[in-house]
C-alpha cells in the first residue's frame, strides 16, 4: 500500500535526492516529485520511500530507495549506522578483496549504495530501487521451494567466504569495519522479548505433550530472552560478519520467462554484525523451509560448502583450514537455536494478513494520529490470533521437532531465569 506524503515528509525527500544526484555527480537534474510513495511494509522500525531523479544530460532515471528515521524513540543512530558501514566500509573492502576474480563469481547481490547521513533526527540511507528492474519480494506466507533454498545457501556460502578471507588476511581492516557495529539484534531481543515469549508458548502448547520434543520444548517456555541472549554471545573460533535480518522479506528475487531465478539482492543490513554464519543460515532456513527440506538439510549444508569453498580457493586460500565442512555441521548443533527461536518469533509476523484496517493503523501511526502504545496493542491483539491459526502451529511445530531432532535445541542449551 502507498501512503501521501505530507509537506515535511516532501520536502525531506528533496533534500535526500539532492544528495544522490551531488554523490553521482549529477549537475543537471530534474527531482520528479510525482514518484514520491511512502511504501508501507511489514514494520515499524523504518519509514521506507520510492523516489526518482532524471539526468537531463543523458535522459537518464535514477529510481533511489529511501529509508528514513521515524517518529518513534529509537535508537537511529546505531541502526542505519551498521547498515552505512555496510555499504560504505565492508562493500569496498570485499570489492577490492574479489577484484581479480571472474565478474560472474562476484558478490554483488545488493542494489547500488548512494548516499547516507547520521545526522541525529535525520538519518537516512539512499539506494537503488531494484522494483523498475523486475526484482520481487518472495510471497513471505509460503515455504521456500528447492531453487530458492540453493540459490540463497549459494549466496551466503559467497558472502561469508569473502568475510571470513577478510578476517583472515586483513584482520586490522576487519576489526575497523566491525568494531563500530551495534548488536542490535540483541537489543531487539530484549524490546521484543514479551512477543517472543508468547510466540514460543502458544508454539510448545501446539506440540503433543506426550512427544520427547515436547519434553524439550517446554524448557523454552519463560527463557527465551535468556537463552536466545546467550546464544547470541558467540564466542567460537569461526567469526565472519554476518547480514543478521535474512529472512525472506530482505531478499529480491528476478525471475526468468519460465521461472528460472536470474538474480537476488540481498537488503536491509541494519543488523549486521559479527558472529557464527550459522546466524544468517539458521534464520532463513528454519523461517521458511518445509519439514522435508529441514529433514534435507544436510543437503543444502552441502550446497552452501561448495560456494564457500570455491570462493575461498579462488581467494587463494584452504576451505579445510577456514572453516571445515565437519565444523559447519558441528556449528549448526551448537548455534542453530539462534534460527530456531528467531524463526517462531518471525511466523507470527510473517502470517499477519495483509487487511486494510493493519494498513490503515500503520498510516495513522506515521501521521501521529495513533500512539505507539495503541498501535503496539492492536498487533499484540492480532498477532494472537495469528498464532491460533493451524499455519502457525504446524510451521511452528515442524521447526521445533527438526531442531529436538537433529539436536540443535537440548534442555542443556536452555538458559533458565532462576539460573
Amino acid at each position: 500500500m502507498m501512503a501521501a506524503l505530507n509537506h515535511q515528509l516532501r520536502t525531506e525527500i528533496y533534500s535526500i535526492l539532492e544528495h544522490v544526484a551531488k554523490s553521482k555527480n549529477i549537475e543537471n537534474y530534474q527531482i520528479n516529485p510525482e514518484s514520491f510513495k511512502l511504501q508501507l511494509g511489514d514494520g515499524f522500525v523504518c519509514l521506507f520511500f520510492k523516489a526518482a531523479l532524471t539526468d537531463k544530460d543523458t535522459n537518464e532515471i535514477i529510481e533511489v530507495a529511501i529509508k528514513k528515521a521515524s517518529n518513534r524513540p529509537l535508537d537511529y543512530n546505531n541502526i542505519f549506522g551498521n547498515e552505512i558501514a555496510f555499504y560504505s566500509k565492508l562493500i569496498p573492502a570485499l570489492n577490492n578483496l574479489q577484484g581479480h576474480l571472474p565478474a560472474v563469481d562476484r558478490f554483488n547481490n545488493i542494489p547500488d549504495y548512494y548516499t547516507s547521513s547520521r545526522e541525529p533526527q535525520k538519518e537516512f540511507i539512499a539506494l537503488e530501487n531494484l522494483s523498475p528492474q523486475g526484482y520481487f519480494l518472495y510471497d513471505k506466507s509460503k515455504y521456500w521451494d528447492q531453487k530458492h533454498l540453493e540459490k540463497i545457501f549459494t549466496i551466503y556460502g559467497k558472502f561469508h567466504a569473502l568475510s571470513f578471507v577478510l578476517r583472515r588476511i586483513h584482520p586490522e581492516l576487519y576489526n575497523n569495519i566491525i568494531s563500530g557495529c551495534k548488536d542490535i539484534c540483541a537489543q531487539l531481543t530484549v524490546e521484543g522479548s514479551d512477543l517472543m515469549e508468547a510466540a514460543m508458548v502458544d508454539a510448545v502448547t501446539a506440540l503433543d505433550m506426550t512427544s520427547k520434543t515436547y519434553d524439550i520444548a517446554k524448557e523454552l517456555v519463560g527463557n527465551v530472552k535468556n537463552t536466545l541472549l546467550e546464544a547470541l554471545r558467540y564466542n567460537g573460533d569461526f567469526r565472519c560478519i554476518t547480514h543478521g535480518d535474512c529472512w525472506s522479506n530482505n531478499m529480491l528475487f528476478k525471475y526468468g520467462d519460465n521461472g528460472e531465478i536470474l538474480d537476488v539482492k540481498l537488503i536491509d543490513f541494519q543488523l549486521m554484525t559479527e558472529r557464527t554464519p550459522i546466524h544468517d543460515l539458521s534464520y532463513f532456513f528454519y523461517s521458511g523451509a518445509s519439514k522435508e527440506d529441514m529433514d534435507n538439510l544436510e543437503f543444502y549444508l552441502q550446497i552452501y560448502y561448495e560456494s564457500f569453498s570455491k570462493h575461498v580457493l579462488g581467494l587463494k586460500q584452504n576451505p579445510e583450514e577456514v572453516l571445515p565442512f565437519i565444523t559447519l555441521k558441528k556449528e549448526w548443533k551448537e548455534n542453530g537455536i539462534i534460527g530456531v527461536m528467531l524463526s517462531i518469533h518471525l511466523w507470527q509476523l510473517k502470517l499477519l494478513p495483509k487487511e486494510n484496517f493493519i494498513e490503515n493503523l500503520r498510516e495513522k501511526n506515521i501521521e501521529k494520529k495513533v500512539s505507539d502504545q495503541e498501535t503496539r496493542e492492536h498487533f499484540v491483539k492480532i498477532l494472537k490470533e495469528v498464532r491460533k491459526s493451524e499455519d502457525y502451529q504446524k510451521r511452528t511445530k515442524d521447526i521445533l521437532v527438526h531442531a529436538c531432532e537433529y539436536g540443535v535445541v537440548k534442555k542443556e542449551k536452555i538458559v533458565k531465569v532462576y539460573q
